[in-house]
């Protein structure tokens, strides 16, 4: 797109011009996301009302010490996000408003976090696509202004894979340490993270053809992170009194017609309680172009193999769900 320029001779300004003399980077463009997604993670936030059930059972777990939450919460999540809320909550009171604080700024760092792991396999701008994605998604508004911990999750599971990316192609020591705090404590956050890290076991074959030694030391970590989470799957009375479940539903034809129907909805903008009606469709429908025109780029690029295991991760663990 190109705008007509006054006077005679006077050539068209692209809209690239116009950013150029603006001196707008997208380094600037990533920060002005950051305090955009910040004041709609922030706005209201004391008008959202009386926590909702799932929301007082976080408060009332983090309400016990440390070792209390563990061995209360093994019927039912990993341990880690209760014992964090049980100190802000120490600090800063059990109010609805302050309880839900706490998910903000896992919320607000994931959009520059989208733009780092991004810019691994898209030109800035591109990049900064992603982030504009992340800032406005109304589904992750929702989970960063909510007392549970899926903004902490996602900030884990995206962290993980930036880092990945790092450790593989830089193969700097700082790097494999993030990596590993990752690997070990993501999981412990919330038992979603572990998808990410399958996504980069499915991304391995990638790697292996020029950095051999790089792949064995990530399959070294990953059996560290096994062992580091085997006592909680070993403890955790929940998870295995769910097993029995496996496989007992009915999964017939219109059952499965009518979640693919929702399903793309709830994951782009969240389930109908909280959509927000027509504008929440037109956004989710242009998350989704977005998302797969990115997919497709990269894939075109042959550089998206985290990417690619990573949606077949998350697509199996959609299945094993259902």
């Amino acid at each position: 797109m190109r705008m007509a320029a006054r006077g005679e001779g006077a050539q068209p300004i692209s809209w690239s011009d116009l950013i150029s003399r603006w001196e707008i980077t997208p380094g600037l463009a990533v920060l002005g996301l950051v305090v955009i997604g910040s004041l709609l993670r922030l706005w209201n936030l004391e008008g959202l009302g009386d926590f909702d059930f799932d929301e007082v059972a976080s408060v009332w777990y983090a309400r016990a010490d440390a070792l209390e939450i563990i061995a209360n919460i093994a019927r039912a999540h990993p341990p880690l996000y209760y014992v964090a809320l049980n100190f802000w909550t120490g600090w800063f009171g059990e109010s609805e408003p302050l309880t839900r604080a706490f998910s903000i700024p896992f919320g607000v760092l994931l959009i520059p976090l989208a733009y780092r792991w991004a810019r691994y396999y898209v030109a800035p701008w591109s990049a900064v696509v992603a982030a504009v994605v992340v800032a406005a998604s109304p589904l992750l508004i929702f989970f960063s202004r909510e007392a549970r911990m899926y903004a902490p999750a996602a900030f884990f599971a995206v962290l993980s894979l930036w880092l990945f990316e790092r450790s593989m192609r830089s193969g700097r020591r700082r790097d494999w340490i993030g990596l590993s705090g990752c690997i070990i404590v993501g999981p412990y956050v919330d038992f979603t993270v572990a998808i990410s890290f399958i996504g980069m076991i499915l991304a391995l074959p990638w790697h292996w053809r020029v950095r051999p030694r790089r792949v064995l030391l990530f399959l070294a970590l990953g059996v560290l992170g096994v062992a580091a989470m085997l006592p909680w799957l070993l403890l955790a009375r929940g998870l295995q009194d769910s097993l029995p479940a496996f496989g007992t539903g009915d999964l017939g034809g219109p059952v499965l017609t009518e979640i693919v129907s929702v399903a793309w909805l709830d994951l782009l903008v969240g389930v109908e309680e909280v959509r927000g009606g027509r504008l929440s469709t037109v956004f989710a429908i242009g998350a989704a172009g977005l998302v797969l025109i990115g997919v497709g780029v990269v894939m075109a690029r042959k550089r998206g193999g985290l990417i690619l295991g990573y949606v077949a991760a998350v697509l199996t663990f959609l299945g094993v769900l259902l």
